[in-house]
């Protein structure tokens, strides 16, 4: 998969046939970005992946990332489920 870095725009292509949809001289769809602007989304290396992992891991400030799955309800340990 490969993301527009300008837009947004994700092209997913088979693996292997990448060339076939980065020509000499493609230019995104949706922007007319060059084809520089596109990076792979499979690549851990690149720190874009990374920007957008870390805002998926960071969730809302200050907030429990766990509150949702111990709040109430029975069913933990020792809890019967009603």
């Amino acid at each position: 998969m490969f993301r527009c870095e300008d837009c947004g725009f994700t092209i997913y292509p088979a693996r292997g046939r990448e060339g076939k949809f980065f020509p000499k001289g493609f230019t995104c769809p949706n922007c007319s970005a060059s084809q520089e602007s596109f990076y792979d989304l499979n690549d851990p290396t690149d720190p874009r992946n990374q920007e957008e992992d870390e805002e998926e891991d960071a969730g809302p400030p200050g907030k429990d990332p766990y509150e949702d799955r111990n709040a109430g309800g029975g069913g933990g340990k020792g809890e019967p489920l009603l």
